[in-house]
């Protein structure tokens, strides 16, 4: 399940560029319990585990 489905139209143009992507991201989803995000071009995907970059949500 999803909790969030943004396409390019949703999302500001600032946000469009990320330094991980050589292009523009088309695409933003998070998963339901907030632990993954997956952005998407239209040739490339990545996906982020959040909870290891940023901790847990009940780390302080």
């Amino acid at each position: 399940m999803v909790l969030f489905d943004l396409t390019a139209k949703d999302i500001p143009e600032s946000m469009t560029r990320l330094p991980t992507h050589k292009a523009r991201i088309r695409e933003i989803n998070f998963s339901s319990d907030g632990r993954w995000l997956l952005t998407a071009n239209s040739s490339e995907a990545r996906v982020f585990d959040l909870y290891k970059l940023f901790g847990t949500p009940d780390q302080e």
